[in-house]
């Protein structure tokens, strides 16, 4: 359970005291949104893995080589599950 979150705050107030709370950075933070950005991948000189879009002919074409990542909006989901 956490405090700050829910007990009907909304997103300005839990930003708020967030801000507060004057928290330094976590130690690794830039490496981790870098891996999260690249889900975890990176290419052997150290940099992470960049994306890009696939035509449906590149991705018939390379589909044993490549990870298909979805990104869809919530709104654009609805119905499809």
């Amino acid at each position: 359970h956490n405090p700050r979150v829910g007990s009907g705050k909304s997103k300005s107030q839990f930003v708020q005291i967030m801000k507060d709370l004057e928290l330094d950075l976590p130690k690794k933070i830039k490496e981790s949104l870098l891996a999260n950005m690249a889900c975890g991948k990176f290419e052997e000189n150290g940099k992470p893995s960049e994306f890009k879009t696939l035509t449906p002919q590149e991705l018939s074409a390379s589909l044993d080589q490549t990870l298909v990542i979805e990104c869809k909006l919530p709104v654009e989901r609805k119905g499809i599950y």
